[in-house]
């Protein structure tokens, strides 16, 4: 079974050279991290990433690169 978790980002250091990071959490639905997004309330930016969790890394490295060749 894939499941879907949206990882929040956010950019604690507010300096031009300074991205969104993880700090740790994520959200079941995409929802909430549009939510997370939009109202922040940790550091200075704000932005999620989707990722797709697996049982094993073989399944994950397969379904991530064997996608691309084709």
């Amino acid at each position: 079974m894939i499941k879907e978790i949206y990882l929040l980002l956010a950019d604690g250091d507010g300096t031009t050279h300074s991205i969104d990071e993880p700090f740790g959490v994520a959200v079941t639905t995409k929802e909430e991290a549009e939510r997370y997004a939009k109202e922040g309330k940790v550091g200075y930016s704000h932005s999620y990433q989707k990722i797709t969790v697996f049982d094993n890394k073989d399944n994950a490295i397969k379904w991530r690169f064997c996608k691309e060749k084709k």
